[in-house]
């Protein structure tokens, strides 16, 4: 079963509490590096949050009409209640341009934020340990290098996956190892270097979905409801992040699985999508990224890689009866199952370099520093005619200027 999600009323008033969005100081976040973003955002006010120049940041990036920036000051008025790192306006036009209605994007945000309270989604990073067997077989990750716009780009092989072998696992286990791929892929340090190289937020992604060795098995109980629940997990909780949705080398069984998957998408999602086959797909990826920078699953020419702080295996396969004990001992393994520890030293790395050299000091001699002493310099001195024992342990020269 997918996380129980309680109704939100968003009409009520009533205030969420606010220790949920301030439980540790701003030290201790930076410290544990989970997102630079999410400790800043923590630490400021709504009113912080919704600076007209933060406004005014996300007009431009999402070149909203003048509609919909009156549409976004609304929403800012109505949630003023809400003090949650996520209500800001980068975040909450992502379901201002999602599917439905302008008159349900309260409601909505509302309801996500409730969620990510009681299902500690802002700690996720922290307390969850993923399995090695869904490290290794969930081929999920966000690539180095960009679209031809700019953007990221996101690689989920579903062909290749096992959906009857990863029933090993509960519905619930399967959802919270998406939902970890999820807060990585959102507040990953990935995203403070793409702000470096680009000079802005990410703000949606090319997701690449591969059908490749998609079969009958696919179709077998417990599959497609799996893969239900996972659609409406992004939908619901993730929303606004695809900018397109490239279905690749979907073979001919695609047709009938997707003529009762299509019912998971509603017609917004559905325009966004892209269908190519396994003659095509090339020609069509050409129009959107370089073919340098996707695997070379994907493709001959492929040279790509994930993200540092994201899966790296896309192979997938049918899970064998020892897959645990089957799986390659490689660091990225053992690094995202430590994710805290991990990305808490690959943010002081990144302090490091980006902290500017210490400054020269001037080498000086000795002299410069303790100059020679000359008695001359010193009025009314006093030689103390005391025993030697005596002196060593009661006295010290005594000079009287």
């Amino acid at each position: 079963m997918t996380p129980r999600i309680q109704p939100v009323d968003h009409r009520s008033s009533r205030v969420v509490d606010a220790t949920h969005a301030r439980q540790r100081p701003r030290s201790q976040l930076l410290d544990t590096a989970m997102a630079y973003e999410m400790a800043v955002l923590k630490e400021q006010t709504n009113d912080e949050r919704w600076s007209d120049a933060n406004i005014q940041k996300v007009v431009k990036q999402w070149k909203l009409s003048d509609l919909e920036e009156q549409q976004l000051r609304q929403i800012k008025l109505r949630m003023a209640d809400l003090d949650h790192w996520k209500n800001n306006p980068l975040d909450v036009v992502r379901y201002l341009r999602g599917p439905g209605k302008f008159e349900q994007v309260e409601g909505k945000i509302r309801e996500m934020i409730e969620w990510r309270i009681q299902y500690g989604a802002d700690s996720l990073l922290e307390t969850y340990r993923p399995p090695r067997t869904l490290l290794y077989y969930v081929p999920s990750a966000i690539l180095k290098g960009y679209d031809r716009e700019g953007d990221p780009i996101y690689l989920e092989r579903g062909g290749v996956m096992d959906g009857v072998g990863l029933q090993r696992y509960s519905r619930d286990d399967i959802v919270r190892h998406i939902i970890w791929l999820r807060e990585i892929g959102t507040r990953g340090h990935w995203i403070q270097d793409f702000e470096k190289k680009t000079g802005r937020t990410p703000s949606q992604v090319t997701i690449i979905y591969d059908m490749q060795g998609m079969s009958s098995r696919h179709l077998k109980a417990g599959v497609i409801p799996m893969f239900q629940a996972i659609v409406k997990v992004n939908q619901q909780r993730y929303c606004g992040l695809a900018k397109r949705i490239i279905v690749l080398r979907a073979p001919p069984i695609f047709n009938f699985i997707w003529n009762m998957a299509k019912h998971f998408f509603p017609p917004e999602g559905q325009k966004l999508m892209v269908f190519t086959g396994p003659s095509n797909y090339l020609k069509v990826l050409d129009k959107f990224v370089d073919r340098k920078v996707l695997p070379p699953c994907i493709c001959k020419e492929g040279r790509g890689t994930a993200m540092d702080c994201m899966p790296q295996n896309f192979e997938g396969g049918n899970l064998p009866p020892n897959a645990e004990a089957s799986i390659p001992d490689e660091p990225w393994i053992t690094e995202l199952m430590n994710t805290a520890k991990t990305m808490k030293r690959r943010e002081q790395e990144r302090q490091r370099r980006l902290a500017p050299p210490p400054p020269k000091v001037k080498e000086v001699s000795a002299e410069t520093l303790f100059p020679p002493v000359c008695l001359s310099h010193y009025l009314n001195v006093q030689v103390l005619n005391i025993p030697q024992a005596q002196w060593q342990d009661e006295y010290e020269t005594v000079l009287v200027r």
